[in-house]
């Protein structure tokens, strides 16, 4: 864990190990969008790795709505990192 998700890729980048590009790609998309999950981890166990913690789906819905409006883009990845973009 660190203090922000600049510090989780210079941690990752100075001993690299299989795995890490799980947490790199996740500090990474955390410098540019607010990742939010729904999990039944604690709040402390999420905000540890700089989510925005959540136990109910249809709240972390409404919370995003709220924030950003009712024309926000919302993506829920239901498989979080095991989820595949495709082009």
């Amino acid at each position: 864990s660190a203090d922000t998700p600049k510090k989780v890729l210079e941690k990752i980048s100075a001993g690299f190990k299989l795995g890490y590009h799980k947490a790199a790609k996740m500090a990474e998309i955390s410098l540019w969008a607010q990742t939010w999950a729904v999990s039944d981890l604690s709040d402390d166990e999420m905000r540890a790795v700089h989510l925005k913690p959540y136990h109910d789906i249809q709240k972390a819905v409404d919370d995003a709505l709220a924030q950003k409006g009712a024309d926000a883009k919302i993506i829920i990845l239901p498989f979080g990192s095991m989820t595949v973009p495709k082009a």
